[in-house]
């Protein structure tokens, strides 16, 4: 009897578990079935993942998958894919550059469009949603938006968008109409939400969908009950019906395949922190911030923590020594919120810091860095340029760093584009790529890794400075990519292919460099036990 309840059980979760890899509102296919469901879509959202995913990611793709069941022209789609024994779809995900260790991986497919449209965000449930109201005409079903009101609300947006005021007035007045006539209560009071936001717009202008957007993220990131929460989720469900995110584009002359590209594009929550014409006054007072702060950095990491530094003096010439028309980007892994500057003071000399025109432009996360004005203020004195995380290559903050190259600048990048917390070999973004592939002048990149700067500044609360730690630094070969732009230019290849050429190359020199940096930091760690 023992024996038939343990072989039922047996059974019964087999049967149980057979499935998890597979999630409600989704189609599983493969490399033979995926031709079958392609061409009967306007629109195929791809997923590939492990066989059997979880975590918090998945859960955002649960609710995107049910949120979108009633749409009959769209559908999603999982790739369940596995590296071994049998290697199911390996080879399927590998033609669509869908690498495991950066999985999920969503690539959008459009009816009538050869190539998929590769998603880059931060695969969050909302981040996902901006991406599909961008490329699709999806209703997405979010709570709080009504379907007839979305269509409004499109035709509103592109009529404010033209400049077109009569006919924005008119749809204003149509919409006024229509909630007033509506007799579900939970449906007139979402639409009342509707006519709010258009009248915010009639009297602020167009950039008010983004900042409002930007200041319900940034609440939602507090503490707030349980119902302002769901009012402030709902709102935000309703400012993206607008699609204000799909139709702006960029002010600064983006090229058709620019756009086509660029994923999300929302302005920063804050002016825009650089002045035109920097005065004498403001470029004193930069200088003052940055040579305080680089000085502190130095005195940091050679009086306070043990230091190894391979190739060092590449880097140095690298900044004071190189042709004076010829750019410089610096790459580096991102372990913890105080690489740069500290990663600096252990690698220059004193009287770089002290030059304003000779030090880096650094990258920095507007949600991170920039969320007070005090930290607006003081970031942007110290050279720091805020960009949005899952908001593509093509936004302001990137031309501006593009800016700087094309007058012969520095621009210091962590291309694995967050704190690598796992530290696990991560995929990069294309953003390095992009300021190398449309620079005037190819610039000189400088990669270099480090390891022990997380016991610096640890990663966790309170987020004290630690004295006495220790910290290696190897510095790579100066890597030049004039002849292979020049190359796939004269071959007409695109932006993109050239981006994603040049980034492969810099990932291949970080695996190098990952590989001599944890030898050099075994010797620097064994060798201050010995002592």
């Amino acid at each position: 009897m023992r024996l038939l309840l343990v072989i039922c059980c047996f059974v019964l979760t087999s049967a149980s578990t057979s499935h998890l890899g597979h999630t409600q509102g989704t189609l599983t296919i493969d490399v033979l079935t995926f031709e079958k469901i392609l061409h009967r879509f306007d629109a195929v959202l791809i997923k590939f993942d492990d066989k059997f995913p979880f975590g918090g990611l998945q859960d955002d793709f649960k609710s995107i998958s049910l949120s979108v069941v009633r749409s009959k022209d769209f559908i999603i789609a999982e790739v369940p894919v596995t590296d071994r024994d049998e290697q199911e779809n390996f080879l399927f995900a590998l033609d669509y550059q869908a690498f495991k260790p950066e999985f999920p991986i969503y690539r959008l497919f459009l009816k009538g469009k050869p190539k998929p449209i590769h998603y880059t965000g931060d695969r969050s449930a909302d981040d996902l949603r901006r991406f599909l109201l961008r490329h699709t005409n999806v209703w997405l079903g979010l709570n709080g938006t009504v379907e007839v009101l979305d269509g409004i609300a499109r035709d509103f947006f592109d009529a404010t968008f033209d400049k077109n005021d009569n006919e924005r007035d008119a749809i204003l007045d149509k919409a006024r109409n229509l909630v007033a006539s509506m007799d579900n209560q939970k449906e007139k009071a979402s639409g009342e939400v509707y006519v709010k936001i258009m009248e915010a717009v009639v009297k602020n202008g167009i950039d008010y969908f983004n900042r409002e957007v930007r200041r319900i993220q940034n609440l939602l990131k507090g503490k707030v009950n349980k119902e302002k929460k769901q009012e402030l989720v709902e709102r935000e469900s309703i400012l993206l019906s607008f699609k204000s995110l799909r139709e702006t584009t960029n002010e600064n002359g983006a090229t058709a395949e620019q756009k086509e590209e660029s994923t999300n594009i929302m302005p920063l929550s804050f002016d825009w922190p650089f002045p035109e014409k920097p005065s004498i006054f403001y470029k004193a007072v930069s200088a003052v911030t940055i040579g305080l702060a680089g000085s502190l950095s130095k005195a940091w990491m050679k009086y306070l923590t043990s230091v190894q530094v391979e190739n060092g003096e590449i880097l140095v010439n690298a900044v004071l020594n190189r042709d004076p028309d010829r750019p410089l980007i610096t790459v580096a892994n991102h372990h913890c919120c105080m690489d740069d500057p500290l990663l600096l003071g252990a690698t220059l000399p004193l009287r770089t810091f002290w030059n304003r025109h000779r030090m880096r432009w650094g990258i920095g996360a507007d949600d991170i860095v920039f969320t007070l004005p005090r930290h607006q203020l003081f970031f942007s004195l110290g050279k720091i340029i805020p960009v949005t995380r899952g908001d593509g290559v093509y936004q302001r903050p990137m031309d501006f760093a593009l800016e700087q190259i094309n007058q012969g600048g520095w621009v210091h990048i962590f291309p694995e584009g967050k704190v690598n917390l796992s530290k696990e070999f991560m995929r990069l973004k294309w953003g390095v790529g992009r300021l190398i592939a449309e620079a005037t002048i190819c610039p000189l990149v400088v990669p270099f890794y480090h390891l022990g700067m997380d016991s610096v500044l640890p990663n966790t609360e309170p987020y004290v400075p630690q004295r006495g730690q220790k910290v290696s630094i190897y510095v790579g070969e100066p890597l030049v990519f004039d002849e292979l732009v020049q190359k796939m230019k004269s071959e007409n290849q695109s932006l993109q292919e050239i981006r994603k050429a040049v980034t492969d190359i810099i990932q291949n020199e970080f695996a190098k460099l990952k590989v001599k940096c944890e030898e050099l930091h075994r010797k620097h760690l064994a060798d201050s036990i010995s002592s």
